[in-house]
């Protein structure tokens, strides 16, 4: 009934690029199972590119939808319609994706230039597309696109209220501020930040039902301008959120994957490069976290037994992706609870990761490199770490 709504609005506006990118969602979501359908919507993608072939609304979700079979051709398509259309933003942001570390076309070049471009057209922090944009320029950026956007980055939180999710933005924008401060101008940045901490706290007073979060990004900004004094002070007005599970004991429950797991060349925070491709061969456990989840945190001690059990084993493999915005939060953090187990900070996991849902996640990998089931939240369950075991030794043997 759905596809058959999608047609019908389809006709009426072919080259609605949002119309469209449902198109897409629902191909490869809803109809993952239903062959027949999903083939069809493909189809008539193919006959709205013939009769629209000046549309990089259509160039665009066409890439999306041949990207798993024909990515080298996906590529060409974007760079494509990019050249007859530069002034379509979310050309950009598709090849973005694609040149991102970790991608099948990762290069840090093309990246820098695809952010900078998308960020000319739409500077404001309105869009996902936006944030993943700055956060990429933050960590992959020159120290001149870094100093060119900052200043965009803060007019465009300043020009307006944010909505809560983009206050998250500003670790980001101090983070830009203080890597390109000449030495005369730190003191005048660190004023400017502390005024931002400032409102934080005044928030985070003002809207009670938001005041962990506020009170979470400015712990943030205080460690990273040296003022950990203020901790005391927040922590009195704000105690950190201390979790408890509410799931109740028994199994632990794994979901069929809706997508197929990016390949990946990423270090680890002491520098060790991991690839997918040489973990072929082993059962694999990726945990997904962060420094400011407290379901995460909870998970972690757990997490670290299960490490010391398995660090040896020469079939199973264990990892973890940080989903942090902040690399230089995560050291610290690991140091400060005695944790070894390997942590990579990778931008395509970290994309990959949004498009599922919430964390932390475990995501079991077969040794063939397939994403086999993910976990989401954190059950507290009795025995939880042989349980992990268990399913890692199961998918280890059926690849002997």
């Amino acid at each position: 009934m759905r596809a058959a709504a999608l047609e019908k609005w389809l006709a009426r506006e072919p080259t609605n690029y949002f119309l469209l990118e449902r198109v897409a969602d629902f191909m490869f979501w809803d109809l993952r199972e239903e062959d027949t359908l999903r083939k069809g919507l493909m189809k008539r993608l193919v006959q709205l590119r013939e009769e629209h072939s000046d549309s990089p609304e259509i160039a665009v979700v066409y890439a999306r939808a041949i990207y798993t079979t024909e990515p080298a051709k996906a590529l060409a398509v974007l760079e494509s319609a990019e050249e007859s259309s530069p002034g379509f933003p979310f050309t950009h942001t598709q090849l973005l994706v694609l040149f991102q570390p970790g991608g099948d076309f990762a290069n840090q070049v093309r990246l820098r230039e695809e952010v900078e471009m998308y960020l000319k057209l739409c500077p404001g922090v309105d869009s996902y597309y936006a944030q993943i944009a700055y956060q990429h320029l933050a960590s992959l950026g020159s120290r001149e696109q870094v100093a060119k956007f900052a200043p965009v980055l803060r007019a465009s939180l300043e020009a307006k209220k944010p909505v809560s999710n983009q206050y998250s933005m500003y670790p980001l924008l101090w983070d830009m501020e203080l890597k390109v401060a000449a030495l005369d101008a730190v003191s005048a940045v660190r004023e400017r930040i502390s005024r931002d901490l400032a409102k934080l706290e005044e928030l985070s007073g003002r809207e009670p039902n938001l005041a962990g979060f506020y009170a979470d990004i400015a712990r943030k900004g205080f460690a990273m301008i040296g003022e950990t004094a203020a901790f005391e002070r927040i922590d009195r007005r704000n105690p950190p959120v201390q979790w408890e599970p509410h799931e109740p004991a028994g199994a632990l429950n794994w979901a069929k994957p809706k997508d197929s797991l990016p390949t990946f060349s990423s270090p680890d925070l002491n520098g060790k490069v991991w690839k997918l491709s040489d973990l072929h061969g082993k059962a694999l456990l990726i945990n997904v976290w962060a420094t400011w989840c407290a379901p995460c945190r909870a998970e972690h001690p757990e997490f670290q037994k299960l490490y010391e059990k398995l660090k040896d084993r020469k079939d199973i493999a264990v990892l973890s992706v940080s989903v942090d915005d902040l690399a230089s939060l995560v050291s610290p953090y690991m140091k400060e609870n005695h944790y070894t187990f390997p942590v990579l900070v990778d931008d395509a996991l970290k994309f990959f990761v949004a498009s599922q849902g919430v964390i932390p996640q475990n995501w079991l990998v077969s040794p063939e490199g397939r994403l086999a089931a993910i976990q989401f939240g954190y059950s507290a369950v009795p025995e939880w770490t042989d349980k992990i075991i268990a399913k890692l030794d199961e998918l280890a043997k059926a690849a002997r």
